[in-house]
């Protein structure tokens, strides 16, 4: 049995980890309605993703959240690998003064704090939307925009969404880009 929602949106973003969650608040900013699709209930507890750089806090700063992130960070003076035996393999040392941008070049970050950080943040935008335990199954493209059809938790029945747009950021195994029959490049 299929329930068909008839509600429309500008943008579906699937997948609320860190690049969806910020995505989903940019384009708050600019005013969009926006639905964000997250597959699991609660934050993950473990970090997938420890780096990010100076661009990124400019757009942090640009979203508002510098100054919850700036508690939860440390700067990255780089990092040295070696094998088994002590042998240095890679000595990749980065610069820890203020860069052009207005931030170091390089940070450390626990995930989990971070994705709590962004979504606290998407709470400031009704026109954003969040559903958890939301699993995407199919994305239709439908000419002028797609349609998306997903499982809610603890609901009987698909419901199904239209957008303008998709965008995945669901991680490595993307239902989106499986979608667009988009083959994986490294």
């Amino acid at each position: 049995m299929t329930d068909s929602v008839a509600t429309d949106y500008d943008v579906v973003v699937v997948g609320l980890g860190p690049t969806g969650a910020t995505l989903a608040i940019l384009l708050g900013l600019c005013g969009l309605s926006v639905l964000v699709l997250e597959r699991e209930a609660a934050i993950y507890d473990l970090p997938r993703a420890v780096h990010f750089d100076d661009e990124v806090m400019r757009v942090f700063q640009t979203i508002g959240i510098t100054d919850e992130v700036t508690k939860t960070i440390r700067v990255n003076p780089g990092m040295r690998f070696v094998d088994s035996s002590g042998e240095l393999l890679l000595d990749w040392p980065r610069p820890v003064e203020v860069g052009v941008n207005g931030w170091h070049a390089s940070y450390r970050f626990h995930q989990p704090e971070l994705e709590r950080i962004l979504r606290s943040a998407l709470d400031r935008f009704a026109s954003v939307q969040v559903q958890t335990g939301a699993n995407v199954e199919q994305v239709e493209d439908r000419g002028g925009g797609a349609e998306i059809s997903f499982e809610q938790s603890g609901t009987d029945g698909n419901q199904t969404v239209s957008a303008g747009y998709v965008v995945g950021c669901d991680g490595a195994r993307s239902l989106v880009r499986r979608s667009m029959k988009t083959p994986w490049k490294i």
